[in-house]
């Protein structure tokens, strides 16, 4: 198990590309990469599923409670990311403008997102866990 919250790293990071890069090509309405980096990999959806495992046996067993705790935790690390990016890489890889934003880093809208998609990655993340145990064996 030493290294399953790497592979949920990995996983995560990917998972985030294709989710972001679905996301940015829809609203763009052509492909319009979801990295900076230009590989398909984004370490910030890497942290929150690593996040989210180790976070998941603490959450509130209300689903509407858990949505919350999730919003708040994922937007505080989407923060935290992209104040990251701004101080230390020296880089703004997004910024956000809608009403209810902080600083750009992260916003409302964004929390709810995340919210939801934190509760759906823990929905999958049982079978994950099987899929990474079927590798190792």
């Amino acid at each position: 198990m030493m290294f399953y919250l790497p592979f949920v790293f990995l996983f995560g990071g990917a998972l985030g590309w294709i989710i972001d890069t679905l996301d940015r090509s829809i609203d763009r309405r052509h492909f319009t990469e979801g990295s900076a980096f230009h590989i398909p990999f984004l370490p910030i959806y890497g942290f929150g599923g690593v996040l989210l495992v180790l976070a998941n046996p603490i959450l509130p067993q209300n689903i509407f409670l858990s949505f919350l705790y999730i919003g708040i935790l994922m937007g505080a690390l989407e923060y935290l990311g992209g104040l990251y990016c701004e101080c230390v890489l020296k880089r703004r890889l997004w910024n956000y403008k809608s009403k209810y934003n902080i600083q750009g880093h992260t916003d409302l809208y964004h929390a709810f997102a995340w919210g939801a998609l934190g509760l759906l990655f823990l929905q999958i993340e049982p079978s994950l866990l099987m899929l990474f145990q079927k590798i190792l064996i």
